[in-house]
């Protein structure tokens, strides 16, 4: 959804002042087009940044409304919202809003029959993520290890996402008691992000603390 994005050239303050009357415009002549709800998408985006939720909910529901009108067989595009969406919800610990939305993102790449892609590890991933905030484990493992088959095969690999999705995995057998299993996965995690990312990215720290945490839990 980046490539068509019409808010580039604004600044952030710019941006919602455009957004907002966009809104007000449209309530009063109705419709939708692409730049609309670019528009909308990113100041949802930025405004989640920011944690504003009741702004980033609003446009991103707007959006995805416009969306469905607009582009309704762009079932890539669509599926990238929705997960978006549900990642956002998730944030914000409305476990259940986050499943619906990517719940929906799911069904409608698998239904595409077409070969697995990045979309359909990210929202793997993602679903992943809700399940194991809410303590369904299980289920999150599975999820996770499809994921990251997926990102593994595909080519090129995007080794960021591999190493993402070891994390969430290795994380999660630490909530199943599987500590044998948690260590491998956060080492390789930590290999790849030692290897792709400079030494003081945020994440290579996360993924050291992460692996600190699982020691000073075992003693």
């Amino acid at each position: 959804m980046s490539s068509r994005n019409p808010a580039a050239c604004l600044d952030k303050k710019s941006l919602i002042n455009s957004v907002l009357a966009l809104e007000a415009n449209s309530r009063e002549k109705g419709g939708a087009d692409r730049r609309s709800q670019s528009l909308f998408y990113h100041a949802a985006s930025y405004s989640h940044d920011q944690g504003s939720f009741s702004e980033a909910e609003r446009f991103y529901l707007r959006s995805l409304s416009d969306f469905r009108v607009i582009a309704p067989d762009e079932t890539h595009d669509l599926a990238v919202l929705l997960d978006n969406i549900a990642s956002f919800y998730r944030r914000f610990g409305l476990s259940a809003d986050a499943e619906q939305y990517c719940q929906e993102a799911l069904a409608l790449l698998r239904a595409l029959g077409e070969e697995p892609g990045a979309n359909l590890g990210s929202v793997l991933n993602t679903l992943g993520g809700i399940y194991r905030q809410v303590g369904r484990y299980q289920e999150a493992r599975a999820l996770y290890e499809e994921s990251l088959a997926l990102r593994r095969s595909l080519v090129p690999c995007d080794e960021e996402d591999v190493s993402i999705t070891l994390n969430n995995l290795a994380a999660c057998y630490e909530d199943l008691g599987d500590y044998g299993e948690a260590e491998t996965l956060y080492h390789e995690s930590i290999q790849i992000d030692q290897k792709t990312l400079p030494p003081v990215h945020p994440r290579v720290a996360s993924s050291l603390s992460n692996l600190a945490g699982l020691y000073r839990l075992l003693g």
